[in-house]
């Protein structure tokens, strides 16, 4: 069926982070119709990330505490 599973391990991001700036301006991020940023309230202001973007999954993976790339 060409179904693959992915587990986020980090679905949103505050836009406080030091890693926000460089993921909004990349497209990363979900944004809403038209291209807006998406942004919502929890703990301050959060954004989703793209997990359907290849992109997204290797930014968020090398970040991870040992994370070497995505793996396929």
């Amino acid at each position: 069926m060409g179904v693959k599973l992915m587990v986020s391990m980090w679905p949103t991001i505050n836009e406080k982070s030091e890693n926000y700036s460089e993921m909004f301006d990349r497209n990363l991020l979900i944004r809403a119709a038209g291209g807006f940023k998406r942004v919502f309230d929890f703990y301050g202001p959060q954004s989703e990330t793209d997990p359907t973007n290849p992109e997204t999954r290797e930014f968020v993976w090398k970040r991870q505490p040992g994370g070497t790339g995505y793996v396929r």
